[in-house]
């Protein structure tokens, strides 16, 4: 420390002390990492160092006695020791560690300090080299050590070269030319002055020349030595031009290069500064993506362009880009183009540093990927698609290494092979050829074939299941391939055929046995092409006509029928489309054929398939019938004949009994003969329905029976056809009533005698097996259209019933419900069968609802032309519009003639009430009086519980609020004194039930006008005996049976006419020869 060697001026030891600290403090403050305590220590020593040099060097320039090496030293050393160039260059060195962090002009200020403190080193080396002590201190005593002037130049270097980037050093460390040249120069300027003038002052010490002749020599050697460097380096210089100008015109290349790089590249590439997030630039690609000129969105920003939601986002991530300093990544972006929509960009964006590691610049690349997103999404969607099907797909699906390993198999295929999952079936079968094949050749015809090919379709074979039980499946399996064409894996469709395979079976087993059938059955079966030629021929029929199976096989038709053009042309017909059929004597035999087009997938005739039955034996049948038909048609018209017969010779005496019955019940009897002779009618009666019903089922059985077409009025057949039935009903104590429908037409076109038949039949049973209650004839219309009118009848009783398991056996000839009905009740069991009959013809259909003792319904639909609507008679004293609006009360103790009455009533218009008993209808006749609307009209039932309607009458007269009414009295079976017991009551009129609607308008009609002058009789029921003729006439009579004629005689004279007897034709018409009756019979 105190001397390098012996002779040379020693170190101060407060010196060493400074260099120390500058040199600690060039460590702290040097370049690296380094926390603020070590830069604070740096800076605490580098002051220390300064703070001494300033306290030596004002000693020199003030003289103030401060003994810096007294205090630090003391008793060591005597006085300062420290030079003045050493305190300068430790306060330069200690202000230039200061200053070594602080930002000046430039950034010099510490390396100018730090190269000052160097020149002053330099200069004492310089001092001791050329023997200078003026350069080394200011006496000999008071100089700066060798070693410290060193130390000094290395300090000053250390100091420069702690920060290389700035100042002085930046212009030295850097890459241009000038800083080149001054690298080169610097250490030639510095050596060759030092070296060329150590060299001249050794020679003028040595006495060799004097000073101007040194001085001349060095600056001659300057000059040299200078134009040298200049020369070197102008050389140089032009070499670094030539290097220059080729780096720059690469340099143009390579940003050319890129130029046309980012302008052509597809992606969109963009740049924007750091600070304001505006476009420098952007390329083609963005400019054809967002639509927007680049000349307009040169120098502005996101939102001079897109929505602020937009633009908020992109200069979000903008910012956090350049604050991270790194790549970013954002693979799905949307941005809202000019002209193309919204698109989706995968955008990478990565901030431009400058020197200092600061972002100047933001490059963003972005790639429109909406196509690519939309195929994957569309991939996507696929797939998730086909693992739906893959999922819950009925067939197998599977996919296999080459190997022989499956890679997946769906839910179905491992139900096919009787595995719980598809996991199982991936684990548990590892080699598909061993395990799952059951038939090696099988397996290996499907290798072959998938080798060959490439793929198989629609292979069948027998594989394993999980139990081993064989399974047959059909597959369609192919190769998925690389690039390359290197097989991947296979994949695979299976479908279950176990069920498919066993009707191949059994329809092989069918086919086997409709040929043997076919080969065997009795007649002969063939096709023929569209061409006309026979392609097959079989049957045991073949042998009839001597011809072998297929042996006409590839025979035209033209040769085969060559004898029968009717055939060919038979033939042709079928080929055009249609089934055509023939018979046609062949070989002595008949031969029934049938032939029926068959098309083909296109709809065109691909050929004809017939059949040809031998009927030799049918057509003798057919002989046989024909003659046994012509027998039994001529049996029918003899029985037709027979019965037609029968029915003339037995309905002639039967009219003879019936009118001299009759005629005999007139005269005075005994009771008993009366009773015989009832007996006799009866019997009579019963035999003649007999009579006419097997008549009718005779005719109905051969077909010939026809029904009219003619118009009538419906209610009035309804209401004479009831009224015929009417005397049995009240025999029996029953009410029989008739209702029709308010829409029901009345002109109609039909048989109204056959419709009489079949009410006369339904309603005649239903009195009969009716004890008690009622029976009602109801019509309604079903269906109607313009031309005709369905209408639904229906016989309603309260009889016996008819039990459920004899229902289906009554409409049966001689069928009954119970044959000891027939001994109870008589009949033949034809009626219903002849009314089914009937209702069939008029285009219906008959039915019955019944319970065993709840009675039956007994229900017809039939059908009938509209006729001409006819009008009702009109009235000969009042118009009819008179009863509009009057109101009329109803008494009648059953509900279905009340209904019946207020339908009709209300159809005139009247305004009807309806009560079902006497106290009733004084209670009611009595309010509507206190309301000042009495009753101008009150029907009343004769027959009612309780107070009957002739009791009711005599309370209604003998109450003065209520007497003004007009009474009608309806009664089911008139009685002889029923009239004279009306007229003392003051009953206006009295009608017999069941009522016609058109002889109720008559009588109300009358009776409120007034016109009551004759007797009171009753009006309905059944007819008076005959009175006599209001003029007598004189009459012929043509009839060959004796009794007829008496019958006849007797009728016509007690009617008072004149009567002349004719037995046959000729007699009849000698009689009208001879006289001029006045008519005829």
């Amino acid at each position: 420390m105190k001397r390098v060697s012996p002779g040379l001026v020693e170190m101060n030891p407060v010196t060493a002390v400074c260099l120390i600290l500058a040199g600690l403090s060039l460590w702290c403050l040097g370049p690296g990492p380094g926390d603020a305590r070590r830069r604070s220590v740096g800076q605490a020593c580098a002051a220390l160092t300064a703070l001494v040099g300033l306290l030596v060097l004002a000693r020199y320039l003030f003289g103030w006695n401060v003994t810096v090496d007294g205090l630090l030293f003391p008793g060591q050393l005597a006085g300062d020791r420290m030079a003045a160039a050493t305190a300068l260059n430790f306060v330069l060195a200690g202000a230039s560690l200061l200053l070594l962090d602080v930002r000046s002009r430039r950034g010099r200020t510490a390396q100018l300090l730090a190269l000052a403190v160097g020149l002053i080193g330099l200069a004492g080396l310089v001092g001791y080299a050329y023997s200078i002590n003026a350069l080394v201190g200011v006496n000999s005593r008071i100089t700066m050590a060798l070693h410290t002037a060193l130390a000094f130049l290395l300090l000053a270097v250390g100091i420069v070269l702690a920060r290389p980037e700035r100042g002085l050093m930046a212009g030295i460390t850097g890459d241009g030319a000038g800083v080149s040249l001054a690298r080169r120069l610097l250490p030639v300027i510095t050596a060759v002055p030092l070296l060329l003038g150590w060299l001249i002052l050794r020679g003028y010490y040595e006495g060799l020349y004097y000073p101007a002749f040194g001085f001349t020599v060095f600056v001659v050697l300057v000059i040299v030595v200078v134009s040298a460097l200049v020369w070197t380096n102008a050389v140089a210089l032009d070499r670094h031009e030539a290097e220059r100008r080729r780096s720059e015109e690469q340099t143009r290349r390579i940003r050319q290069f890129l130029d046309s790089i980012v302008e052509n590249i597809p992606n969109m590439i963009f740049v924007k500064d750091a600070q304001e997030l505006r476009f420098v630039r952007f390329n083609r690609a963005g400019e054809e993506l967002l639509g927007f000129p680049r000349e307009e969105m040169i120098g502005k920003n996101d939102y001079d362009f897109f929505p602020q939601e937009e633009a908020d986002y992109f200069v979000a991530k903008d910012r956090a880009v350049l604050e991270s300093g790194r790549l970013a990544d954002f693979p799905d972006e949307e941005i809202q183009t000019k002209d193309k929509g919204v698109r989706r960009l995968h955008t990478k964006k990565i901030p431009l540093l400058d020197e200092q590691g600061r972002p100047q610049y933001l490059l963003g690349i972005s790639e429109d990927v909406t196509e690519q997103k939309q195929a994957e999404e569309a991939r996507r969607a696929a797939e998730e698609k086909y693992r739906a099907v893959f999922e819950d797909a009925l067939e197998g699906i599977f996919q296999s290494t080459p190997d022989g390993r499956f890679l997946s198999v769906n839910p179905a295929l491992a139900r096919m092979f009787g595995y719980g999952s598809p996991q199982e079936m991936v684990a548990t079968i590892t080699d598909i050829r061993a395990q799952f094949w059951v038939r090696p050749d099988d397996r290996a015809d499907f290798q072959e074939r998938l080798a060959r090919d490439g793929s198989v379709i629609a292979f069948e074979g027998q594989f394993r299941r999980k139990d081993g039980s064989p399974l047959w499946i059909s597959m369609n399996v192919r190769a998925a391939r690389d690039g390359a064409g290197r097989i991947q894996y296979y994949e695979g469709l299976v479908a279950d055929i176990a069920e498919r395979k066993q009707a191949e079976d059994a329809l092989r087993a069918a086919e086997q046995r409709l040929e043997s059938v076919v080969a065997n059955l009795p007649v002969v079966i063939f096709t023929i092409d569209a061409g006309g030629v026979f392609t097959l021929s079989e049957g045991q029929g073949l042998k009839a006509l001597g011809l072998r199976p297929g042996q006409v096989v590839g025979q035209s038709i033209f040769d085969v029928y060559r004898d029968a053009p009717e055939v060919v042309d038979s033939i042709r017909a079928a080929l055009r489309g249609e089934a055509t059929s023939w018979t046609a004597p062949v070989g002595g035999r008949f031969f029934e054929t049938h032939c029926t087009p068959v098309r083909d997938e296109t709809g065109r005739i691909s050929e004809i398939i017939g059949v040809a039955r031998d009927i030799t034996e049918r057509k003798r049948v057919e002989q046989a019938l024909s003659e046994a038909k012509e027998a039994a048609e001529a049996a029918t018209r003899a029985k037709s004949e027979f019965l037609a017969n029968m029915s003339h010779e037995i309905r002639t005496p039967m009219n003879g009994i019936l009118g001299m019955t009759e005629l005999a019940l007139e005269t005075d009897l005994t009771h008993e003969q009366r009773e015989y002779l009832l007996m006799v009618k009866d019997s009579a009666d019963a035999l003649l329905t007999v009579i006419n019903d097997i008549l009718d089922f005779s005719k109905i059985e051969a077909g010939k029976l026809d029904l009219d077409a003619v118009e009538f009025p419906l209610r009035d057949t309804l209401d004479d056809t009831v009224r015929i039935l009417a005397v049995r009903a009240h025999e029996k104590n029953l009410e029989l009533a008739c209702r029709v429908g308010p829409d029901v037409p009345d002109a109609l076109v039909g048989d109204p005698g056959r419709l009489r038949q079949i009410i006369v039949n339904l309603a005649g049973n239903a009195i009969k097996f009716t004890e008690h209650g009622e029976v009602v004839v109801e019509t309604e219309v079903q269906e109607r259209t313009e031309r005709d009118v369905l209408l639904h009848f229906a016989v309603r009783d309260t009889g016996i019933g008819i039990p459920a398991d004899k229902q289906h056996l009554i409409f049966e000839a001689f069928a009954q419900a119970d044959n000891s009905t027939t001994r109870r009740y008589g009949g033949t069991g034809l009626g219903l069968t002849i009314s089914s009959q009937l209702v069939s013809l008029m285009g219906g259909r008959i039915w019955v609802e019944s319970r065993l003792g709840h009675g039956s319904t007994f229900h017809f639909t039939a059908r009938f032309g509209l006729g001409v609507q006819i009008a009702p008679a009109p009235h000969a004293l009042t118009d009819p519009s008179i009863l509009r609006g009057l109101p009329v009360l109803v008494v009648d103790d059953n509900a279905t003639n009340r209904r019946i009455l207020q339908e009709v009533l209300s159809g005139w218009h009247m305004r009807p009430t309806a009560v079902g008993s006497a106290p009733e209808a004084l209670a009611e006749m009595q309010r509507a009086s206190g309301a000042g609307r009495p009753f101008p009209l009150v029907l009343l039932d004769a027959m009612m519980p309780g107070m009957d309607g002739f009791e009711l009458a005599e309370r209604i007269k003998h109450q003065p609020g209520l007497a003004q009414a007009t009474l009608m009295m309806l009664s089911s079976a008139g009685q002889r004194d029923d009239a004279t017991r009306c007229r003392a009551l003051g009953v206006a009129s009295y009608l017999t039930k069941p009522i016609k609607q058109s002889e109720l308008l008559d009588t109300i009609m009358n009776t409120l006008d007034g016109f009551s002058a004759a007797p009171l009789e009753p009006v309905g029921g059944t007819p008076a005996p005959l009175a006599p003729a209001r003029r007598p006439l004189r009459l012929l009579l043509a009839e060959d049976n004796a009794v007829n004629q008496r019958l006849a005689v007797r009728l016509l004279e007690k009617r008072g006419h004149r009567v002349t007897v004719a037995g046959n034709g000729r007699e009849a018409l000698a009689a009208l020869w001879g006289q001029d009756p006045a008519a005829p019979f």
